[in-house]
C-alpha cells in the first residue's frame, strides 16, 4: 500500500494485476508477484475453508521475519502516512506473509496500487495512522476469513473475526491490529459511488458522506465478499478487454455501495442534513453557501457570513458536516452543475463549468468524475 493507509493493514504494494500488463512506476517496489492467474474460487460457504485463497491472482510470499520487516520498513519510507510494524509471531515460530492484489480499472485510479487485496499473515501486525486526511476518497471494507482484526477509531474501538466484516472510513482510523494467523480480504470502495447513489435514492438532499456503523452482520458480509470477489474477477478474467474490466468492476462496486446504503445502519451522516443540532455558525454558513454558490466566494466570506473566525468555522464544519467549507461549496457547485446537465438546456459542458466556478474544464471534468463516477458528457447525453 504505497498510497494512503487503508483501514486496516496498510500492506499494499505498488504492483498488482490489472486488466492489462502491470505497470511499474519508477518509485514502485515489486511487492506482489507477476500476477499469474488461476481459476477463481467459488464461495460455497462462509467463511471459506481454511487455506483457500479467493482472488484469482498468485500471491507474493515473504517467508522470514527479517523479510517481512524489511518490506514494512520500505513501505514506511515510501508511504509515511502510516507506520507499520510486526507485533508478535504465530504459533510454531512460523513467520510468513503472503499478499495478492488487483488494481482498479476505473478512470483516474492508480494502476500500480491495488484496490482489492488478499493477505495471509502468520505474524501479528500493527499500523499507526500518521496522516488521516491522506485516505479521504475511499471506504475500506475488510473481511476476515480467519483470525481477528481490530481498529481504534476516533470515537470507538471495533474488532471482528471470521464471518464478520468492517466498513471503515480510513480517515477515522488511528490504530489497527491484525492478529497472528489472520487471513483477510480488503476492498477500497470509492466514496463517489455512495455519494452518487445516495443522491439518486434521496433526490433533493444535500449530498454528504455516509458514516456507516463499522460492523457488518454476517448475512451482509457474505454477500459483500461474493461481490468483492466478482469485482476482482472482472478485472483479471482472461481475455477481458479494458472496457469489459471497467464495466464489470464498476457494476460490482455500485452493487456493494447500494447494498451498504440500503442495509447497513448509518452511525452518522456527515452531511449538512445530519440529525442533531448544529451550531448557528454552521447553519448560517450553509445558508450563505446555498445562496451564493454561483459567485466567487472564499473562506473569509463564508466565515464573515457565519459571524465566526475562519479557524472556528473550519473546526465546526469538520465536527458537524465532515467536510471543509471549501469542499462543501465544491460539492454544492458540482451538484448544481449536474442538475443543469441533466436538464439538457445548456450550450456546452465548458459553459456549465464556468458558471459554477470552474475556469478549467479539465479540472471540472476530473472533479465531476470523482464525485459521480461518470464524465460530464456522459450525464449530458
Amino acid at each position: 500500500m504505497g498510497r494512503a493507509p487503508p483501514a486496516v493493514p496498510g500492506l499494499r504494494g505498488r504492483r498488482c494485476r490489472s486488466s492489462g500488463e502491470p505497470r511499474q512506476s519508477a518509485a514502485a517496489t515489486p511487492l506482489l508477484g507477476p500476477g499469474a492467474l488461476r481459476r477463481p474460487v467459488v464461495i460455497e460457504s462462509f467463511p471459506p475453508p481454511a487455506g483457500r485463497r479467493l482472488l484469482a491472482v498468485a500471491p507474493e510470499v515473504l517467508e522470514a521475519r527479517e523479510s517481512i520487516e524489511r518490506h514494512l520498513d520500505h513501505l514506511n519510507r515510501a508511504a509515511p502516512a502510516a507506520r507499520r510494524a510486526v507485533l508478535g509471531t504465530g504459533g510454531g515460530g512460523c513467520d510468513r506473509l503472503s499478499l495478492s492484489g488487483v488494481a482498479s480499472p476505473l478512470p483516474g485510479a492508480r494502476r500500480d496500487t491495488p484496490a482489492i487485496v488478499e493477505v495471509e499473515t502468520d505474524v501479528g501486525l500493527e499500523v499507526l495512522t500518521r496522516d488521516r486526511d491522506a485516505a479521504a476518497q475511499t471506504y475500506s471494507c475488510l473481511v476476515p476469513l480467519r483470525g481477528r482484526v481490530g481498529a481504534k477509531l476516533r470515537r470507538q474501538e471495533v474488532a471482528v473475526g471470521a464471518g464478520e466484516a468492517l466498513i471503515i472510513d480510513p480517515s477515522e482510523v488511528e490504530r489497527t491490529l491484525v492478529g497472528a494467523g489472520t487471513h483477510f480480504v480488503e476492498f477500497d470502495l470509492p466514496k463517489t459511488f455512495a455519494l452518487a447513489l445516495g443522491a439518486e435514492l434521496a433526490p433533493g438532499a444535500v449530498a454528504g458522506v455516509p458514516h456507516f456503523a463499522p460492523q457488518l452482520r454476517p448475512e451482509l458480509t457474505a454477500r459483500l465478499l461474493f461481490m468483492i470477489v466478482q469485482a476482482a474477477h472482472a478485472v483479471v478474467r482472461p481475455g477481458a478487454s479494458t472496457l469489459d474490466a471497467h464495466a464489470g468492476f464498476r457494476r460490482w462496486s455500485e452493487m456493494i455501495a447500494m447494498a451498504l446504503l440500503q442495509e447497513q445502519p448509518v452511525a452518522e451522516t456527515r452531511s449538512a442534513l445530519a440529525s442533531g443540532p448544529s451550531p448557528a455558525s454552521v447553519r448560517r454558513a450553509l445558508e450563505f453557501i446555498a445562496a451564493h454558490a454561483n459567485r466567487e466566494i472564499v473562506l473569509s466570506d463564508i466565515a464573515a457570513a457565519a459571524c465566526v473566525s475562519a479557524r472556528s468555522l473550519l473546526r465546526h464544519f469538520n465536527d458537524h458536516v465532515g467536510l471543509s467549507p471549501g469542499a462543501f461549496l465544491r460539492q454544492v457547485r458540482l451538484d448544481r452543475a449536474r442538475d443543469e446537465l441533466r436538464r439538457g438546456d445548456v450550450a456546452s459542458v465548458r459553459d456549465v463549468a464556468r458558471r459554477w466556478g470552474f475556469e478549467n474544464a479539465s479540472k471540472f471534468s476530473r472533479a465531476y468524475q470523482r464525485r459521480f463516477g461518470e464524465r460530464p458528457s456522459e450525464t449530458r447525453w
